[in-house]
């Protein structure tokens, strides 16, 4: 808008061959202004526009990473905004490193995650295990289908699906209470309440897909397409919503 209002000779003249050469504008709604700052360095990053050069370097904003490329997965903050393999997983960016960092820390402790990139020892589980922070990844101790599901629970919470994993927790602690398993259903009622902490970190660090919808609970791909008078062109988009959010949209 500030471009457009702007006269010409108070442009520079990088920007004015900008607005010289653009078509048409498109903009995305979001909630916050930090929320907007950080949809268009993702953007920025994704797309490299020739005329924008103040938001192209990709170690900004810190990223969750889920490397999916590996048996045993894990979840780490990072600020390469590059996959290194396509099955691995990104979400982000987050404004506020630190209390990403504290999130983080809140999954780990609610899931059994693995913690290391590579075994602490040869022969046994390090003290993760013995706490209980880490299912005994270095020794097998848990099946990679087993340990991936945690990981699809525990990644749900940065897709913003963290009311879903909330009622999962709560049917499994009133199976567990109905069954007399009473320590089992104080464990599952602690997660819950840590959860709602995570919840309510997650919509502070104010994300780049926090692009709000009026249902919290939908989770589905929305489909539009248009075609010209003539019938000669047609375009269609795709936005993906995860957990009431626009996480990605597609163009054709």
């Amino acid at each position: 808008r500030s471009y457009l209002s702007e006269r010409d000779n108070s442009m520079s003249a990088r920007i004015r061959a900008m607005v010289a050469a653009a078509r048409d504008v498109e903009f995305i709604v979001t909630p916050t202004e930090a929320a907007a700052l950080a949809l268009e360095a993702s953007l920025v990053r994704e797309h490299q526009p020739p005329y924008n050069v103040l938001l192209r370097d990709d170690k900004r904003y810190p990223y969750v990473l889920v490397t999916h490329s590996e048996e045993y997965p894990r979840i780490v903050m990072t600020r390469n905004r590059r996959l290194q393999n396509s099955m691995d997983r990104l979400y982000g960016p987050f404004v506020d490193s630190n209390e990403l960092k504290r999130t983080l820390q809140t999954v780990r402790r609610i899931f059994p995650l693995r913690q290391r990139p590579k075994p602490l020892f040869p022969d046994r589980p390090c003290l993760n295990y013995e706490i209980g922070k880490c299912p005994g990844v270095c020794q097998r101790l848990v099946t990679p289908e087993d340990y991936q599901a945690t990981v699809r629970d525990a990644e749900m919470i940065f897709q913003g699906r963290v009311n879903e994993i909330v009622n999962n927790l709560r049917q499994r602690m009133l199976e567990a209470s109905d069954r007399e398993l009473f320590e089992n259903a104080a464990e599952y009622r602690d997660s819950i309440i840590q959860l709602s902490s995570v919840g309510t970190a997650i919509a502070n660090a104010e994300s780049a897909q926090d692009v709000a919808m009026t249902n919290p609970d939908l989770s589905c791909d929305v489909v539009a397409a248009a075609q010209s008078d003539d019938k000669k062109l047609v375009t269609a988009q795709i936005f993906q919503v995860r957990g009431g959010k626009v996480i990605n949209r597609f163009v054709y």
